[in-house]
């Protein structure tokens, strides 16, 4: 057990009952300080599981998906502080934001793909049919998003009749699977 990181955890956990207290306060007359508030709260308690769980020293993926939680939380309460507090620095927060969401997008286009090609080495079977096929879906996304991101202004209507094509066909596919799956979950034992 890691000492620092436990009381790490206790002060970080303390740190965001304040805020929720003044969020109960607060209710009703300024939802725009509430949100805020809350945003901290949660980024403090979420915080402090993370130094939790990193001093019970648990499976190092939980840790660091409550990490990343965490650090989303935060950035969501920094982005709602500036704009409730500097009119000027929204554009440098769009900026932020933008490449945030472009790295997303990146990344998650990137974990797929790699699914996908991990997915040819030899499994077969109604798992690897659905992992396939979703993986391929939302690689199709992602990657009509980043299209959208780098593309000149006059592919706009290009890119949007894609994005909708790809979506259209992802929403009729998981919707005819998932009514396949629940009927065949109906009929077994």
């Amino acid at each position: 057990m890691n000492l620092w990181a436990l009381l790490s955890a206790f002060a970080v956990l303390a740190a965001g009952i304040p805020p929720i207290y003044f969020a109960i306060r607060l209710r009703g007359s300024r939802a725009s300080f509430v949100v805020l508030v809350l945003l901290l709260a949660a980024a403090f308690l979420v915080h402090g599981v993370f130094h939790l769980l990193q001093a019970l020293s648990v499976q190092e993926d939980a840790v660091e998906s409550m990490e990343t939680l965490s650090a989303v939380l935060i950035l969501a309460f920094a982005v709602a502080y500036w704009s409730l507090r500097e009119a000027a620095l929204s554009l440098a927060v769009n900026v932020v934001l933008h490449s945030v969401a472009i790295a997303s997008l990146a990344a998650t286009l990137a974990i797929f793909l790699l699914r996908l090609a991990g997915l040819g080495r030899g499994h077969r079977g109604e798992a690897m049919d659905f992992g396939a096929a979703f993986s391929v879906f939302v690689s199709g996304w992602m990657a009509t998003e980043l299209l959208e991101v780098v593309s000149p202004a006059s592919w706009t209507e290009v890119n949007e009749a894609l994005h909708l094509a790809v979506l259209a066909l992802f929403a009729v596919w998981m919707n005819a699977r998932w009514r396949w799956a629940l009927r065949r979950a109906r009929v077994a034992p």
